[in-house]
């Protein structure tokens, strides 16, 4: 191929995402396996680490900082220096101190540092020679394995993998540590950009449905992404995505949902510290939708770059209900039971008839567009409470 016509693509945004969330997913699956007794599964582990922390070729930025810096994110740490004998002591041919490091302070002597320069740490003495993470990470996926097997190597790094203490391999013990903390970091990263939790407080009347009925469209023209709650003809609810590789996803639940009462709801999705995409539907606390996938389901919550439809579809394929919507939180994060819980017992101490709200009926919908904070409402909709409704009002 001629010079000229030689080119490198740059890889969209989502895809160095998807890649990040799958090197911390390798690993975390590598760290379950060691855990079992299979120590070879450090091998994968050495590999990952240098994809997203030390490969730096064609100048490019290692995965894990390029993400960290696109979603001005901070990957600190806390770490144990090393330190050179005092001058009074024999001269040593090894010296080596846990470098400890972790995500909180948890030694006093501890101190903090960035994970982009505790890489050019110096963390063991071996004949006169000190070496820095960055270089034990390179060696161990370059020569052993992790990104190639070397037939031959250096006497140094022979000397530096075959170190052990207590029948442990110490370049092992330190990969464990820093494994550790890129999977804590590495995964806030990911969910910064990838988790929303949205609230309703909503009340269904008892009505005929002739068709789906959109509750809520939301739909970014930006990434071309869409999040969607549906009411289906037969009263469960349908949770649609479209993500940003375009694939779609549909996720129901069995049961249909009661009219007539208040219905608090809890829309969770997001890249979960198990590292799963995970789907969720709370329904007044009992979970009606409860999805973990291994594959990663890349999503934006940058709700601000998206237009809410409320009671109809962003392309206007439905007429709409009649409802009343109270109160929306939305969070961009996956929340835990307990945050859940504390949430949604606040909607329902508000649950009244006599409180008012949003009353939507049929044909009638509201907008929120990008930039406007203000709901757009078109057609018949009223500000009232269910008790007007009831008594006719």
């Amino acid at each position: 191929m001629a010079e000229d016509n030689y080119s490198l693509l740059a890889k969209p945004m989502v895809i160095r995402l998807s890649e990040l969330a799958c090197s911390l997913q390798i690993i975390n699956d590598s760290y379950q396996l060691i855990e079992k007794g299979k120590s070879y599964q450090f091998i994968p582990i050495y590999g990952q680490l240098r994809s997203i922390l030390t490969e730096k070729s064609k100048n490019q930025k290692p995965l894990l900082f390029e993400i960290a810096d696109l979603f001005h994110e901070k990957l600190d740490l806390f770490y144990v220096p090393f330190e050179d004998l005092p001058d009074n002591l024999p001269k040593a041919d090894f010296h080596f101190i846990s470098p400890e490091i972790s995500c909180e302070k948890i030694d006093k002597n501890q101190i903090p540092i960035s994970l982009k320069n505790f890489l050019t740490e110096e963390i063991i003495l071996l004949n006169s020679r000190k070496y820095k993470v960055d270089y034990v990470i390179n060696a161990l996926a370059n020569k052993f394995g992790g990104s190639h097997y070397a037939s031959k190597i250096e006497k140094e790094i022979a000397q530096l993998f075959y170190l052990t203490v207590f029948n442990q391999n110490i370049l092992n013990q330190v990969i464990f540590q820093i494994g550790k903390v890129v999977l804590t970091l590495g995964t806030k990263v990911v969910q910064k950009n990838n988790c929303l939790s949205c609230y309703y407080s909503l009340y269904i009347p008892n009505q005929t449905l002739e068709d789906q009925q959109f509750i809520f469209d939301y739909y970014s023209k930006v990434y071309d992404l869409r999040y969607s709650l549906i009411l289906n003809k037969d009263r469960t609810l349908l949770i649609n995505i479209v993500d940003l590789n375009k694939n779609v996803w549909a996720f129901a639940s069995e049961k249909p949902i009661a009219f007539d009462s208040f219905l608090n709801l809890e829309v969770d999705l997001g890249f979960t510290k198990d590292l799963k995409s995970a789907i969720r539907l709370k329904i007044n606390e009992d979970t009606i939708i409860d999805k973990q996938l291994d594959y990663f389901i890349p999503i934006s919550n940058e709700m601000h770059l998206f237009d809410c439809f409320y009671n109809r579809s962003f392309n206007n394929e439905q007429n709409g209900l009649d409802f009343f919507m109270f109160e929306i939180i939305i969070r961009t994060t996956f929340p835990d039971n307990e945050e859940s819980k504390k949430i949604l017992t606040y909607l329902k101490s508000k649950n009244s008839i006599t409180v008012k709200g949003i009353f939507f009926t049929k044909g009638s919908f509201g907008i929120t567009t990008t930039g406007d904070k203000n709901m757009k409402i078109q057609g018949t909709v009223m500000h009232k409470s269910i008790n007007e409704t009831n008594n006719g009002s």
